[in-house]
């Protein structure tokens, strides 16, 4: 089992958001991830790049949920 080391792991570990995942499978890791970052992208003045929003998407597709989901206004 990889061990997880806040922001550190997340900017080392580009090669794996590639992969899918953080991991080779999805993981709880993924979905803390995603609920925790994904609102970023609404504050003005914060960039996401484009492979985590992708990743983000890949999350929230295989766990079934929509990332607009109770949001009154869509992006």
């Amino acid at each position: 089992m990889r061990s997880w080391n806040g922001a550190a792991a997340c900017a080392n570990s580009r090669a794996d958001w590639r992969k899918g995942f953080y991991g080779t499978t999805l993981s709880l890791v993924d979905i803390v991830l995603t609920a925790d970052l994904h609102l970023l992208r609404l504050l003005d003045g914060v960039t996401i790049p484009l492979d985590l929003l992708y990743y983000f998407q890949r999350v929230a597709t295989v766990c079934g949920v929509s990332l607009e989901d109770g949001m009154t206004h869509h992006l």
